[in-house]
């Protein structure tokens, strides 16, 4: 055994115990990641999802079709949202037929132990509320007056 097996040996030695120590940090964040995503997730349920359950009950009565999206699974990437999502008919300008528009777009997340709700554009011709942020119940409901707003400024006979 020469001096260059003592030396890669040792080397190899620190870099298994590095790996091994990695290992193990790797998975104390990964579990402390999905218990901080598991606690954002039923934030989002017991306060968020009642709120969005009744705005989209109040616009299926009207003829539109919301959809409430959750973006979390077991392997997720990325922190949990919950987004309303609002579509309905417009009428054409030169007919009775009408086509899909989409209204702006209500996001609920978890930013430091608070929900807070945003707007993104998605409606074509209509900019209401896009710059809106809002914290807890309040500025989640606001958030969604905000996106059924944009249905309606969306669909205004007004705008081609």
């Amino acid at each position: 055994m020469g001096e260059f097996d003592d030396f890669t040996r040792k080397l190899s030695g620190d870099h298994q115990e590095r790996t091994a120590d990695h290992e193990v940090r790797e998975a104390k964040e990964r579990d402390d990641r999905h218990a901080g995503w598991d606690r954002d997730i039923a934030l989002l349920e017991t306060v968020a999802t009642p709120l969005l359950d009744e705005a989209k009950r109040a616009c299926e009565a009207q003829g539109m079709r919301p959809v409430i999206a959750r973006n979390w699974e077991r392997e997720r990437f990325t922190d949990p949202a919950v987004e309303f999502q609002l579509f309905g008919p417009k009428k054409r300008p030169l007919d009775s037929s009408t086509y899909e528009v989409q209204a702006n777009t209500t996001v609920v997340r978890v930013e430091d132990g608070k929900l807070r709700a945003s707007i993104t554009k998605r409606a074509i011709g209509s900019s209401v509320g896009v710059n809106y942020v809002g914290y807890d119940e309040d500025g989640i409901k606001q958030a969604l007056k905000h996106s059924i707003s944009s249905f309606y400024d969306e669909i205004d006979p007004g705008k081609a």
